[in-house]
This record gives C-alpha cells, structure tokens and sequence, in this order.
C-alpha cells in the first residue's frame, strides 16, 4: 500500500516574527520621512542624495548609491514605491529576518545603483528605490517557487509570472523612469532567493508538515454462488414443473 504524501504546513505558512511589524514600521516612516525632507528642500539634504556617475565615480561619492534610495522624483513616486515595499518588507522580515530585509536589501540596493549608473550618461542623477522593491518582489517569488511544494510546480509557475506581469511589467513607458533598475533588480532578487534558501535549506525543510494518506486496498473476492439450504443441513427439494 503506497501511501500518497500531502504537505499540510511549510516554512511560509508559519507566523511572521514579531520583528516584522516594527522592523517595517520603522523603515517605512524613515523612508516616507527622508523623502518628505528631500522633496520639500529640508535641511540642505537635496544636493547630497542622487547617484550620478560624475558625483559617484568622479568625485567619489560613494554613500550616494545609498542615500539616491531614500530621494523621490515626487510624493506619487514615493508612495507607489511604499505601496509595494511595505508588504513586501514585512513578508521577508517575518519569515527571513532582519538581515535578509532591511539589511541585505538595502545593501543590494546600493549594488543596484552602482551597476545602473554606469549606463547612464555621467551628468544623470538616479534616485528611488523602486530597484529595492523589485529585488525584493523576485526574491519572494523565487523562495515560494521552491518552498511551497502545496502546489504543483506548475501552478507556482503560473502564480509567479501572473504577480510579475500584474504588479511588476508597467502598462505604459516612461522615458523618466529607470527600467534597468527594475532588471537588475529582480535578476539579483532572482539570485538572492537562491542563496537565502541554500544556505538555510535544512531548517526550511524541517519545517514542512507532511500528511500519509492510506487509501484503503479494495479486495476483489473470487464469486461463488450461494445456495439455500434446509436447517438440518440437506439441500432442499428441486421444483418441478
């Protein structure tokens, strides 16, 4: 009797850690704040902030790959990106902790900036952190690809692509807008997704919950007809017409 396996629980169905709701909280109010400071010209910060190949690689400004990620074209750049960014932050810090998100996240995003500007022209300033948010998005993806074996890999597949075109593929152009942001990060978030699961692949797996299900073995008899017989035992009389 084989019996069939069924994954009732996995490492995504657990609770989010506590840390998560602060660890969000935090860094959303500080992104939302040094954005407000940066769009309404507080404190002097505005010229510090964007990454440029000139300000970075010529002058040696490095901490701009770092601070660009906190300045915003406009209020509706920054809350487009915190629309995003917010789930996103809390799902990664309550399943895989504070050092895969803000942490790591937000030393990718300097990397990020780093890797895009140099095809831009020297004098063009890149800020946002829309190239976070979509490193975030493909390292959630890619972790659900591979941890949450409920589904066929089939169905994860397609779950994936839908929530890619849905939330990350623009319906429009805009020559404003850096997409080589958006593709360097999802192919690193794609990266990132791999390494956070092989380097924690036992406990992940420690988590899955699994269920044997016994489907009953249906025996099949040999039929033998059954006849009446008489209380002492003799067979009883034949009938005849």
């Amino acid at each position: 009797m084989n019996p069939q396996v069924v994954i009732k629980e996995n490492w995504l169905t657990r609770s989010p850690k506590d840390l998560a709701y602060i660890s969000t909280l935090v860094f959303g109010v500080l992104l939302g704040l040094v954005g407000y400071l940066y769009l309404g010209g507080y404190w002097g910060i505005a010229p510090w902030m964007a990454a440029s190949g000139q300000k970075v690689f010529q002058t040696g400004e490095y901490w701009r790959l770092w601070t660009a990620l906190f300045a915003h074209a406009d209020t509706a750049h920054l809350l487009g990106n915190l629309s995003l960014l917010l789930p996103l932050a809390f799902m990664l810090t309550g399943h895989f902790g504070f050092y895969v998100f803000p942490v790591l996240g937000v030393l990718v995003g300097g990397l990020i900036n780093y890797i895009v500007i140099q095809t831009m022209p020297p004098e063009t300033n890149l800020i946002g952190i829309s190239g976070v948010v979509y490193w975030m998005g493909s390292t959630w993806l890619t972790l659900f690809l591979i941890i949450d074996r409920r589904k066929t890999l089939r169905r994860r597949i397609a779950l994936a692509a839908f929530l890619t075109v849905v939330l990350f593929i623009p319906e429009t152009y805009k020559p404003e807008i850096s997409y080589m942001s958006h593709f360097v990060g999802y192919v690193l978030g794609a990266v990132t997704g791999l390494l956070v699961y092989f380097l924690r692949r036992n406990e992940i797996e420690a988590a899955e919950v699994r269920e044997f299900i016994y489907e009953p073995e249906i025996i099949e008899a040999e039929w033998q007809p059954v006849t009446e017989s008489s209380p002492d035992g003799a067979q009883p009389p034949k009938s005849v017409i």
